[in-house]
């Protein structure tokens, strides 16, 4: 194979037509091959910029408090223990949630009403 290689280099015959119409297809091929992957590493970008800016707005709205909050809610916590008596309580709690503007991200945090 290393004397056709040097053989080949060493020649001063042209290439054949059919050697050049397979390498420019191959490199045809290869320039489609990267524009489609340029399109498709640009639209993932554009639909990961707006998860993100949907995740941030959902967030920044709960951080600032521009919210629905809900009514209070009731909720029944069982303590049992070594020594403890078996003594149900009843705790009011606020809950505060936010959901993005796609509903793929929801924040809440449980707040105890005195």
């Amino acid at each position: 194979m290393n004397f056709t290689v040097m053989k080949k280099l060493k020649s001063t015959s042209g290439e054949s037509f059919a050697e050049v119409l397979v390498a420019s297809v191959v490199i045809s091929l290869g320039m489609i091959l990267l524009v489609s992957m340029i399109n498709a590493s640009v639209r993932i970008i554009s639909r990961s910029e707006q998860a993100f800016d949907n995740y941030y707005e959902a967030k920044n709205n709960y951080n600032t408090g521009n919210i629905s909050s809900s009514d209070a809610q009731v909720v029944r916590v069982e303590t049992r223990g070594v020594n403890a008596v078996n003594t149900p309580m009843n705790l009011p709690v606020n809950v505060k949630y936010a959901v993005s503007a796609d509903g793929a991200y929801t924040f809440s945090t449980y707040e105890y009403r005195k």
